[in-house]
């Protein structure tokens, strides 16, 4: 074959390539049923990381035990509606688990609060013992503004049942203004790779941005020096995995956690008053 032709060839076939899928957009889905427009001088923001649907004490990984009951999505709402959050960041969020009573867990929470959500799932997740796998966990985005996109990419792979994506939304706020949130529950891996993604998924918004969710990473770790630009919202006052970040500096003004959250699941609620005038 003339080398004219082989190399036209070959560029014919590589530019028909398409870059490869990201995270499991399977189970990567947002839904709008709430259109309010931001008209205000602050926004709360919260991260909660739910146990799969669990109280303190209970298992989720043992298939004999349930959670994900009505009363256990009531009582989650109720932990959100008292720090009066704009936007929510929820981490180990099931669909379809075997031993979770409320198959679309995320969609339940958001119509009991009136609010909007976008769903990132890791992959499968099951309790021990139930095979095939049929659930998902993931991360989710409460809002009470519309989602205008969404993105969910994989940060870190080890096997099929092991691997973790960071969601993103982009939040319309008003006609005028609009957010991306990410929201992210790392693995326990013990090198920078995870954190080193996350990080330049994020640098990647052409918007204000907030970071936030369970890095399963105690406060002062090494791999924290990689957001060490970003201002840290809750700070060393709050020295746990649950961390809220953002590109916006000098804006925070208060923060909290909210009282009894530590029961209805194994992690605390905590949030934070952001200046966003």
């Amino acid at each position: 074959m003339p080398r004219i032709l082989l190399f036209s060839f070959l560029l014919f076939i590589f530019s028909c390539k398409k870059d490869p899928p990201v995270g499991d957009p399977k189970h990567a889905y947002f839904k709008n049923s709430y259109y309010n427009e931001y008209h205000d001088s602050s926004l709360v923001v919260l991260t909660y990381n739910i146990q799969l649907g669990f109280r303190n004490g209970q298992d989720p990984w043992d298939k004999t035990q349930h959670g994900g009951s009505p009363q256990q999505i009531h009582d989650i709402a109720e932990i959100i509606r008292r720090s009066n959050a704009d936007i929510v960041l929820l981490q180990e969020v099931p669909i379809n688990r075997s031993n979770v009573e409320t198959e679309h867990f995320i969609e339940a929470l958001s119509d009991s609060l009136d609010m909007n959500f976008a769903y990132g799932g890791h992959g499968k997740n099951d309790a021990h013992g139930v095979w095939p796998v049929r659930g998902v966990w993931g991360n989710a985005i409460l809002s009470k503004y519309p989602v205008k996109e969404m993105e969910n990419v994989e940060v870190f792979f080890k096997g099929f049942l092991d691997k973790r994506s960071v969601v993103r939304a982009e939040i319309r706020l008003n006609a005028l203004r609009s957010l991306n949130v990410y929201c992210l529950h790392h693995s326990l891996n013990k090198d920078y790779s995870e954190m080193k993604r996350t990080r330049e998924f994020a640098d990647y918004s052409r918007l204000p941005f907030i970071l936030g969710g369970d890095f399963n990473r105690l406060y002062g770790h090494s791999d924290y020096a990689l957001l060490s630009d970003l201002q840290d919202i809750l700070g060393s006052s709050r020295p746990g995995i649950d961390r809220i970040y953002s590109s916006l500096h000098d804006t925070v003004y208060q923060q909290g956690f909210v009282v009894g959250s530590n029961t209805v699941s194994d992690h605390g609620a905590f949030w934070c008053r952001l200046r966003f005038n």
